[in-house]
């Protein structure tokens, strides 16, 4: 079993993955063990916090992926690239190097909601996205407080921030955010399907 970490900035990753470890093993899947940590992230720390996280690991893991709200970023007028490249200039200990292990760097464009919608049908996506075009969320995220009730609203009945709802990730919903996260036509785009596509291959 193959030992996949993941640095959550926000509660909805960190219990998103739980979720998924949880469907994992119901389905009798044990070529991965999916292990969500909680950081402190934000604009201002990420580099120090990463830096930190990275020197720490220890060879028993089989990749480590920082899943990050870009809308943090976003809002402070941070381009995603520079970031990117700022997180891969970290020096990586050196027995990681010989052991060829990796540590992605994973955005939600802009947050876990937006990568939540991606699990549901082309109508439901293209609803959310009029509703965040009309809030100029794709320029100036919108804040929790603003887009919760919104996404409870229009696309999870009852949804509760960072709660991912009862049967929610399953194999059918799997699938469907790994196409959709490949359709251009959307605006929503998570870096975390790469690990979704890996692990959808042992179901």
């Amino acid at each position: 079993m193959e030992n996949i970490y993941f640095y959550c900035e926000g509660d909805t990753e960190y219990n998103y993955i739980k979720e998924l470890n949880r469907f994992l093993r119901d389905e009798g899947c044990d070529d991965y063990n999916l292990i969500p940590q909680e950081i402190d992230f934000t604009a201002d720390n990420f580099l120090s916090v990463a830096k930190k996280e990275i020197r720490s690991l220890n060879g028993n893991f089989y990749q480590v992926y920082f899943w990050i709200d870009f809308d943090i970023f976003k809002r402070k007028g941070m381009n995603k690239n520079n970031i990117q490249a700022s997180i891969n200039k970290i020096p990586i200990p050196r027995a990681l190097k010989l052991k060829n292990k990796q540590i992605i760097v994973a955005f939600n464009i802009m947050n876990g909601e937006d990568f939540l919608v991606l699990h549901c049908d082309y109508g439901d996506i293209g609803k959310w996205e009029r509703i965040c075009a009309s809030n100029n969320h794709f320029n100036n995220p919108m804040v929790a407080a603003t887009y919760c009730p919104l996404f409870e609203k229009a696309i999870i009945p009852g949804y509760r921030k960072g709660v991912i709802p009862q049967d929610f990730i399953n194999s059918a919903t799997i699938k469907q955010v790994i196409d959709n996260n490949d359709n251009v036509s959307i605006k929503f785009e998570s870096g975390v399907v790469e690990a979704l596509k890996l692990i959808s291959q042992s179901l």
